[in-house]
């Protein structure tokens, strides 16, 4: 009986210890993985609205999810603003379908269909930003986007140019009353995103810079 007591204890102390080993190793994997910018994509949130802003379409069009598109003489491919550091190559969809969207988002900066073209109207584009590591750098894309300053160059490449803006306002607002308005007459960019390092999940940032120029490339 005693000599059974002490198997069934030794048993039972090798499975409590060898339960507590794997816990430890796997939450030191969590930790090296997470440090190393190893996390997997999922871990970012892909359940909100790709904008989160309201887009108020161009006189005349209906309000409807596949609004009309401008006729689009070059397509933007890439967008930098060197003094944040932002580079990254654009999508131009033709559906505002909203899981469309966000899948696009994981390879990078989107261009609202229906927005300007470059040079043309309000090109509106949009991309993540995240404030964890993540192995896909498509969701730092538009990282630091608050840290902007008026004057600032943003520059969106085409295939054969190269397309300057300057920037004119950043702001902050809640996504209720953030609104992008693609009625205006003006050549301009607005460019947005998530604030994820401020903790308020509905804030977002807006940067908006005037038409200055292009050039070949």
């Amino acid at each position: 009986m005693n000599e059974d007591g002490s198997v069934f204890k030794y048993i039972w102390s090798y499975k409590v210890t060898f339960a507590l080993v794997l816990v430890a190793v796997f939450a030191s994997s969590l930790v090296l993985l997470y440090v190393s910018g190893l996390v997997p994509d999922e871990l970012v949130d892909d359940s909100q609205t790709p904008t989160g802003v309201i887009v108020i379409p161009h006189v005349g069009e209906k309000n409807t999810q596949t609004p009309k598109l401008d006729v689009i003489i070059e397509n933007p491919i890439r967008v930098q603003v060197s003094t944040i550091g932002v580079d990254s190559p654009i999508s131009n969809p033709v559906s505002t379908n909203e899981a469309y969207l966000n899948g696009l988002l994981k390879k990078g900066v989107v261009h609202y269909p229906g927005s300007g073209s470059p040079g043309k109207g309000n090109m509106f584009l949009f991309a993540h930003s995240a404030n964890v590591a993540t192995i896909n750098p498509a969701y730092r894309a538009f990282n630091d986007l608050d840290k902007v300053k008026m004057g600032d160059e943003i520059k969106v490449q085409t295939a054969g140019k190269e397309y300057v803006y300057r920037v004119t306002t950043v702001q902050k607002m809640h996504e209720a009353k953030a609104r992008i308005d693609l009625s205006t007459g003006k050549n301009m960019i607005t460019l947005t995103t998530c604030d994820t390092f401020s903790g308020i999940a509905q804030q977002r940032i807006i940067v908006q810079a005037d038409f200055a120029g292009s050039y070949d490339i």
